[in-house]
C-alpha cells in the first residue's frame, strides 16, 4: 500500500502536471509564432457566467499592421480585469489572419510563458523518472530483506 502511494505521488502527479504544462504551451503556440502586437483600447468590461465560475472579459479595439480597425473580445484574470478601466490602453497579441482572436499581453511575454511551461514540463517528467527509479530501488531493497 505504501508503495502504491509513493508511486502515485512520485510518478502520476508529475506526469499529470507535465501534461497540463505541455498542453498550455501547445495551446499558445499559434500566438507566439504568428501573432502580431498592437496597442488596444478597452471599450467595455463585463462578467459572464461560465462552466467554471465567472469569466472576466473585455472588448478591445485596435488597428492591425496595415492600419485597419478591429475589435476583439478577450478574457483576463480578475486581477487584470480590476486593473483596467474602460478607455485604458492595453497591449494585445492578435492573429493577422483572424484579428478577432486576440489575447492580452505582449509577444515576448507569451514567449517567456511558453519557455516557463516547457521548463515545468521537463521538471515534472524528470521528477517522474526519479520517482520510478526510487520505487524500483525500494522494491529491490524489500526483496533483499
Amino acid at each position: 500500500m505504501e508503495l502504491l502511494i509513493l508511486l502515485s505521488l512520485l510518478v502520476v502527479l508529475p506526469v499529470l502536471c507535465a501534461f497540463i504544462a505541455f498542453y498550455r504551451w501547445w495551446q499558445g503556440a499559434h500566438m507566439r509564432r504568428w501573432g502580431s502586437e498592437a496597442l488596444a483600447i478597452v471599450d467595455r468590461k463585463f462578467e459572464r457566467a461560465g462552466r467554471h465560475g465567472i469569466q472576466y472579459r473585455a472588448v478591445v479595439s485596435f488597428e492591425d499592421d496595415q492600419g485597419a480597425p478591429h475589435s476583439a473580445e478577450i478574457s483576463m484574470d480578475f486581477r487584470r480585469w480590476r486593473e483596467y478601466r474602460e478607455g485604458d490602453t492595453a497591449r494585445v497579441v492578435y492573429l493577422p489572419r483572424r484579428p478577432q482572436q486576440a489575447e492580452l499581453g505582449t509577444k515576448r511575454g507569451k514567449e517567456a510563458i511558453g519557455i516557463g511551461l516547457l521548463a515545468a514540463a521537463v521538471f515534472f517528467i524528470s521528477t517522474a523518472v526519479v520517482g520510478v527509479y526510487l520505487t524500483y530501488i525500494s522494491m529491490v531493497l524489500r526483496r533483499v530483506e
